[in-house]
């Protein structure tokens, strides 16, 4: 129950930052600076961080933070979608069958974003709740 309520809270905080683009709000805490350009996975591990999941765990540049989480095949609310082709990071918001819907850190814009890819063009997923 926990992990369920958990999931569905990373997924509230990642949706609440729809529109915004403060890339140092994201990094600060998580990195010494400067802040890499690219903000993706801050935004991700930030989203955990205001839940109480991986609070012990910082940015390491060059790596990024889910290299300590197992993958997954069968996503689920509050995973990250990773994308090997631009090195994107997304939070997991819903899954219809093979439609997975997504919150992104750094998306067009420059800026929060939501959208939807099919599972297949995803590149991993990651369990980072349990």
């Amino acid at each position: 129950m926990i992990k369920y309520l958990q999931r569905q809270l990373v997924c509230f905080v990642a949706k609440s930052q729809l529109g915004l683009g403060d890339a140092t709000k994201y990094w600060n805490g998580i990195v010494a600076k400067p802040y890499p350009a690219s903000w993706c996975g801050a935004f991700c591990l930030w989203c955990y961080h205001r839940v109480g999941v991986a609070r012990g765990v910082n940015w390491l540049v060059g790596t990024g933070f889910l290299y300590r989480y197992p993958t997954t095949t069968n996503p689920q609310k509050g995973d990250v979608a990773y994308f090997l082709k631009y090195q994107h990071e997304a939070m997991v918001v819903g899954v219809s069958g093979e439609d997975i819907s997504l919150i992104n850190g750094n998306g067009n814009g420059a800026v929060v974003t939501r959208g939807t890819v099919k599972k297949s063009a995803v590149t991993a997923f990651y369990n980072v709740i349990g």
